[in-house]
């Protein structure tokens, strides 16, 4: 008897142990017989967003946990919409491990609102992490027209404002300075090139080149009588390179990119075409699209050498800063590099150089 109750004791034991058993596989199961796979996705936050322009700006993460495993790859991913995940196409990949990380969003639209999130992976299949969500909206890069003025001669002129600043968008052709003095037409080459005061002269000494403006040294540029009109300015080195800055942040240069000044296509106006300078292939000036896209209408006027010389009628357009840059040269402006540059700071010229004039509103 002892012995039965024993066996049957065990049997019955055994029973409750399989249920036991069976009871804590199925909680860790997911109904297939299969276990729930572990998260191990790495834990991390979005940094801010910074330098926000037209086309692009920056953000990036910090990794606080990989998740126990070690990071793969990791970036940022943004959209129009809520919650972007690395499926889509907008994401950078800014590497391996689980250091700190900056990335840069480009090929944006203006005046649009984006989602943005850091993401990091480690090997594992579900070891996939993101940061807090970021909204920002990039800049409008609205260029309006402004009011029109007039010099003292009559001339008028349109304007843009561009950045808040207001820019004439023709060169200067004025022949006195603000208080009525007349300042010289120089067609002599010898007698242009000794020059210690203002003087003026259309490209080639021919009347048929005013469309592009009148051509002055830099004496005209820096006179106390006023080359420009009242309420207007000569525009400082300074101005020059903050416009260049805003045109390319708000992708203007002809690839779009945002570094380097690529401006050329976008301020030369539609009929400047290089001339017959030869363009090779990849050039800006084969690139289809439009000219003048800022409204800036940039005329091929060419200059005038500091020994008389004419050069680069067609082919260039350059303009006086109001920044000296020491005792017998000037820093300017250009359009060159078949319509690759525009307004970047080439250095300086002599001040007896012959160059177009825009002006900036006080």
């Amino acid at each position: 008897m002892r012995k039965y109750l024993n066996f049957r004791t065990l049997f019955i034991l055994s029973i409750l142990f399989a249920g036991i058993s069976c009871s804590s596989s199925d909680d860790s199961n997911n109904g297939n017989g299969e276990p729930e796979p572990e998260n191990y996705a790495p834990t991390l936050t979005t940094n801010p967003i910074e330098d926000i322009t037209y086309l692009s700006s920056k953000s990036g993460g910090e990794i606080s946990d990989n998740g126990g495993f070690p990071i793969i790859a990791k970036g940022i991913v943004w959209s129009t919409t809520e919650n972007p995940t690395i499926d889509l196409v907008t994401k950078t990949n800014d590497g391996s491990g689980s250091n700190d990380f900056s990335s840069v969003m480009s090929e944006l639209e203006q005046n649009t609102e984006y989602y943005v999130r850091a993401y990091a992976r480690n090997n594992q299949s579900t070891g996939i992490g993101y940061g807090n969500q970021i909204t920002f909206r990039t800049v409008d890069t609205l260029i309006v027209n402004g009011t029109d003025f007039n010099d003292i001669d009559g001339n008028s002129y349109s304007t843009l404002v561009i950045n808040g600043e207001e820019w004439s968008a023709k060169n200067l052709n004025v022949s006195r300075y603000r208080n009525g003095d007349v300042i010289p037409q120089v067609q002599d080459a010898t007698e242009w090139e000794n020059l210690t005061s203002g003087a003026w002269c259309y490209y080639g000494n021919d009347s048929n080149n005013e469309p592009s403006g009148k051509l002055y040294n830099w004496y005209a540029v820096n006179d106390s009588r006023g080359l420009a009109p009242q309420g207007w300015h000569i525009p400082s080195d300074s101005e020059w390179e903050n416009l260049e800055k805003y045109l390319i942040s708000a992708g203007y240069n002809y690839d779009r990119s945002a570094s380097d000044d690529k401006l050329g296509k976008a301020i030369a106006s539609t009929s400047f075409q290089q001339g017959t300078a030869s363009a090779g292939t990849g050039s800006p000036a084969l690139v289809p699209s439009l000219n003048n896209r800022t409204g800036f209408n940039a005329l091929p006027g060419g200059l005038r050498g500091s020994v008389g010389e004419f050069q680069w009628i067609d082919k260039y357009s350059c303009w006086w800063s109001s920044t000296e840059s020491g005792s017998v040269s000037a820093k300017f402006r250009d359009i060159t590099g078949h319509l690759t540059f525009g307004l970047r700071g080439t250095g300086a010229a002599q001040k007896t150089s012959g160059m177009s004039i825009r002006l900036i509103k006080d």
